[in-house]
């Protein structure tokens, strides 16, 4: 009975979790290339140079190109740590697709999904974007596409083509990663360089699998926030020993060792925004947990445990690393994470932003844990991750509701209890969402389905909506 109940209260969850990080299939029309470049790796299968695009595909990196010029980063509007680990959907994207045809939501009915944008820098929601930003670099004028032949007209129709980019079964799919790849190498006086970055960090995050020229790339633009016309390694990079493991430990830090600089001084240099050198770390770190089998993820982000241990990074990016590599390690192991919450630990203040990073890292992580349901280990969390339940911040005791759900805290009963009489709506929402996931925990089961049963009576419409899964999963389950 409990393991029914499980499935129905999961069942979002298991449709959507496909293949994790496997190595994508090769859809007809990829060219996965390698750049041109004296080290490219040995065990690439390129036997001829790569053909001139078509039409069609000249049409397509026209339109692209034209999207990749502007540069505004920032968090998915409709991103859900819960939902995300399993659906991979990334937490940057480009921002004016969006604004200008916003998607409607596959699920009928009220939906309520967190804006980390609104929670972190505390925008109402109808606050405008940011300015933009002032990543720029002389380039020759883009011409306007030309029409595409009627046949590819039905996926050229959408005027956001990385819309394409959220579902793998949209037949433009392989066409728009095709065209991502052709731009992503395009290196010419006439090229804009941002462009090009902008075409690697959406490989990164959809990942698709990049050469180790391209990972350097994504790692120095993240690191350093610099960023030359030729897509060179420009900063000093620092050099991964072969001990990954040590990577997440205080103690044994190996010492570093820096490579020359490659890219010629007369090169003018970019400076990318910290919205920007976030993202380009999401999709290092994406490519990196593919570039490895799940039972090797330590040493596939063991260059990123290193610098989230040692590098001086802004707010965004450190954020960023904490979100990525705590979904994937366990986060009792993760510098900076495991104290994130002990206050008792801290010297300094922790910012909130980064604070949030690391709460919806552990969610990330709970999520994506495997069948069957979880039982808690407070070895393998953060110290002092209970403190959060009182946290004034509203987002951060929403995660945390999620939070306990997931894991099967001890508690988590009575402390969804509470936060349906918490001041904000938020909050009470997402317990009444999360009171299914209790449904499998035999010691739980009894308080989670009155809690539901009175969330269906309450005089709220949104808790009454918010509590139909629920009581379709009590109702399978009995």
């Amino acid at each position: 009975m409990y393991r029914v109940a499980f499935s129905v209260s999961c069942c979002a969850y298991l449709m959507v979790c496909a293949a994790g990080c496997m190595t994508i299939p090769l859809h007809s029309g990829f060219r996965f290339t390698e750049s041109q470049t004296s080290s490219a790796t040995a065990n690439s299968q390129e036997t001829s140079s790569t053909p001139a695009p078509t039409d069609i595909e000249a049409t397509w990196d026209e339109l692209l190109r034209v999207r990749l010029t502007e540069p505004l980063w920032r968090p998915h509007l409709k991103w859900n740590p819960s939902q995300a680990a399993l659906t991979r959907q990334p937490y940057w994207q480009l921002a004016q697709g969006v604004d200008r045809q916003p998607q409607a939501s596959p699920v009928s009915g009220p939906q309520y999904i967190p804006s980390p944008t609104k929670m972190i820098r505390g925008q109402n929601a109808d606050d405008h974007p940011p300015a933009p930003v002032t990543e720029s670099v002389t380039h020759s004028e883009v011409s306007p596409p030309t029409p595409p032949p009627a046949q590819e007209e039905a996926l050229l129709s959408n005027s956001d083509v990385l819309v394409r980019l959220e579902n793998r079964d949209d037949p433009a799919w392989p066409k728009v990663v095709s065209s991502l790849q052709r731009l992503s190498a395009e290196h010419n006086p006439t090229s804009n360089p941002i462009v090009n970055l902008n075409a690697l960090i959406l490989l990164g995050q959809h990942r698709v699998p990049l050469s180790s020229q391209e990972l350097s790339i994504l790692q120095s633009a993240s690191l350093t926030g610099t960023l030359t016309p030729t897509l060179t390694i420009h900063s000093t990079l620092l050099k991964i020993t072969k001990s990954p493991r040590r990577f997440f430990e205080k103690s044994q830090q190996p010492p570093e060792e820096k490579l020359p600089a490659v890219s010629p001084a007369s090169d003018p240099v970019i400076t990318l925004t910290s919205q920007t050198r976030a993202a380009a770390m999401e999709a290092w770190c994406t490519a990196l947990v593919c570039t490895q089998p799940s039972s090797q993820i330590d040493q596939a982000l063991a260059p990123a445990g290193r610098f989230l241990a040692e590098a001086m990074l802004p707010p965004q990016v450190q954020a960023q690393l904490v979100r990525t590599v705590g979904m994937h390690l366990t986060p009792a192991r993760v510098p900076v994470l495991r104290d994130l919450f002990n206050v008792d630990q801290q010297s300094e203040t922790i910012s909130e932003e980064l604070q949030i990073a690391g709460m919806e890292a552990c969610v990330l992580n709970a999520a994506g844990r495997s069948m069957p349901p979880p039982q808690y280990h407070p070895e393998q969390w953060p110290r002092g991750i209970d403190q959060v339940e009182l946290h004034p911040h509203p987002h951060l005791r929403e995660l945390f509701g999620q939070f306990v759900a997931l894991t099967a805290h001890p508690r988590a009963a009575s402390i969804l209890a509470n936060q349906m009489q918490d001041t904000e709506l938020m909050v009470r929402v997402s317990a009444v969402k999360s009171l299914p996931l209790l449904l499998t925990d035999t010691t739980q089961r009894t308080a989670a389905i009155e809690l539901i049963q009175l969330a269906s009576k309450h005089h709220s419409e949104t808790l009454r909506s918010a509590s139909l899964p629920g009581l379709v999963a009590i109702a399978f389950s009995e």
